[in-house]
């Protein structure tokens, strides 16, 4: 039975199902977990292109393409999220947003849409993502953003600030947790210390 959750994410394994059949492989779990593992490995490999080509676009020095990568392709629902659920159409979703990101940024509103069209039968959210893109073109003939350095040290000073808050806030919550949180912050980690 169809319904609008499936068909919104339909696309996916529509891939994997076409991809078993051109190689001849039998319709079993296994085979499908399989063919979306490899599907997400592709996936990932476009998507770092993606990751590239974004940052050359946006003229990103090379720590901000690292750290991005890092922060993007390190993160739990890359790295771990995919391989646990396979079957799931995130990655998929990821990919294809990140592409209109890129089409986006480049002014090219055939692959943009078709990337929207790709997107509706993906993840419910691309098709108003793609027609936010497609509705709010990029205007090339406007100046060009020229980043400037902050003040001296301000970034250092700011991180520092914000880690010793963090870190204050921290102990707060393991020295006085909240009476309705049942287990403290730490405690799952307990076995594994």
């Amino acid at each position: 039975e169809w319904d609008a959750y499936y068909l919104q994410r339909v696309f996916p394994p529509l891939v994997v199902h076409y991809g078993l059949r051109f190689l001849g492989l039998p319709f079993t779990s296994p085979n499908i977990i399989f063919g979306f593992s490899i599907l997400h490995v592709l996936l990932l490999t476009l998507s770092a292109l993606a990751w590239s080509l974004i940052c050359n676009r946006m003229e990103i020095n090379h720590i901000g393409k690292l750290v991005g990568c890092l922060g993007i392709f390190g993160s739990f629902a890359l790295t771990k999220w995919a391989s646990y659920y396979p079957v799931l159409t995130d990655v998929s979703a990821f990919t294809i947003s990140i592409w209109m990101l890129y089409f986006y940024l480049v002014n090219n509103k055939v692959f943009l849409i078709l990337l929207t069209t790709a997107g509706a039968f993906t993840w419910p959210i691309l098709i108003y993502e793609g027609a936010f893109f497609l509705l709010f073109q990029r205007d090339e003939s406007e100046k060009r953003f020229q980043p400037s350095h902050a003040p001296r040290h301000l970034n250092t000073w700011l991180a520092l600030a914000t880690s010793v808050a963090l870190l204050f806030g921290l102990f707060w919550v393991i020295a006085s947790p909240p009476l309705e949180f049942p287990v403290l912050p730490y405690q799952p980690l307990l076995p594994i210390s």
